[in-house]
Parts: structure tokens; sequence; C-alpha cells
């Protein structure tokens, strides 16, 4: 009786260590699942009056998706361009040298994207 009990133990260890190490090779796929549950609750109204019009189910899920994509990414890429215009007003100004301390060589590869790593890029920007 007291060997089956051994047995039993053992089998209810390996069965939560592999549990927890399935736990962790999953890991990095649960937050975009979970995400993508969301999304297609959020936008499951979208796809069904799409499909009342377009009477196709995978015409209206690429014009869903479509719409998806252009709710998403069109702001993300707009607010991408306004941070680099800023940053880019950041660079040529001043102020930036009392701020960060470096000097006009310093800036100036900043400014022509110089790679640390020894590539030289010839700057026409200010030519």
């Amino acid at each position: 009786m007291a060997v089956n009990r051994f047995y039993l133990m053992a089998l209810i260890g390996i069965v939560f260590i592999l549990g927890y190490l399935n736990y962790r090779i999953l890991e990095p796929f649960l937050i975009p699942i979970a995400w993508a549950m969301v999304l297609s609750v959020l936008f499951y109204p979208v796809y069904a009056f799409v499909l009342k019009y377009v009477r196709s189910r995978s015409v209206a899920s690429f014009l869903t998706l479509s719409v998806i994509l252009l709710v998403i990414i069109g702001p993300f890429s707009y607010l991408s361009f306004l941070l680099m215009k800023e940053l880019g007003a950041l660079l040529d100004s001043e102020g930036v040298k009392k701020l960060t301390g470096f000097s006009d060589e310093a800036l100036f590869l900043l400014k022509c994207g110089h790679r640390p790593h020894g590539s030289r890029i010839l700057c026409l920007k200010n030519a």
C-alpha cells in the first residue's frame, strides 16, 4: 500500500512539473492570444454588419481585417511620425547641447545616423 502511495505522489509531482514547463513554453503566446480574443469580440459587430452587405464570409473577413488594421495601425503610425518630427526638431535646437552636453561633432553624427560600429555615412542634410 505504501508503494502505491509513493508512485501516486511521484506521478502527481511529475504532472505538476510537466504542467509548469508547458506553461513556461506557452507563456510568450498567452498575451497575444488574449488580445486576439478581445479584438475578435470587439470587432464581431463590424464583421456581422459587413457580412449583411457582402454575402461572402471570406470577403467580409478581409474587409473587417482591413478596418481593424486602419483603426489600430493608422493612429500609431501618425503618432510615430509626430514623435520623429519632434525628435528631429529637438536635435536641431541649440538647447539640446546644454541638455545633453554633447559636442557639435556628436550632434552631427546623431543627425546623420552614424552607426557606432565604425561605418561612416556621408551626411548631406545641411549641405
